[in-house]
């Protein structure tokens, strides 16, 4: 029985987030897609360290604030691991210190529990900036936001699910390997 049309659309929407988690940053900056967008965060009302992302975020590209030492300006944080992040914070690792002058390019974040957690306190008069790739849309009245190149992998992934839905494995792999052949190259690109 052939798939339903709510199933191709379930599928198309899978292979969007799929392309978008795939492909490499660079690549999406290259095409000029409608994927990357631009934040400002507002911090007049944070307390603490964490900053909620915007609700479409997929993932940061880059993620610029301003902290309450002195001589500080709004400059790029460093993305590490939580653990690190933890030490860090508790003035426990011996590499770096919370409390330098960030303009020595002493800011860190990690995203933990759906939040930007920062090395720092922010200045709560200044707003955050971030940079970041978006999730895809999940209404099939919209455009998709992917490059025009990268449609066609997308196709492919749903051409693949449906034909794993009715039984044609063998037929399903070819689908998947041209995919993933796609994927390399276009990630090859940049």
């Amino acid at each position: 029985e052939p798939p339903t049309f709510s199933d191709i659309m379930e599928w198309i929407k899978e292979g969007q987030l799929d392309v978008a988690n795939k492909v490499i940053d660079q690549a999406l900056i290259a095409e000029a897609t409608d994927m990357i967008e631009e934040a400002t965060i507002e911090t007049s009302s944070v307390t603490g360290t964490a900053l909620d992302p915007p609700s479409d975020f997929l993932r940061p590209i880059s993620l610029r604030y301003q902290t309450r030492i002195a001589g500080d300006a709004l400059t790029r944080a460093e993305r590490i691991p939580y653990d690190l992040l933890v030490d860090i914070r508790d003035n426990r690792h011996p590499f770096y210190d919370s409390t330098k002058n960030p303009e020595e390019g002493n800011k860190w974040y990690s995203i933990f529990n759906k939040k930007f957690q920062l090395s720092q306190t922010l200045t709560p008069v200044v707003d955050a900036e971030l940079i970041y790739i978006k999730k895809p849309q999940t209404t099939g009245a919209t455009e998709c936001d992917l490059p025009e190149s990268l449609e066609k992998m997308v196709v492919d992934y749903a051409c693949y699910k449906s034909l794993v839905s009715i039984g044609k494995e063998e037929e399903a792999q070819l689908y998947m390997q041209q995919y993933m052949l796609d994927m390399q190259a276009f990630n090859g690109r940049y």
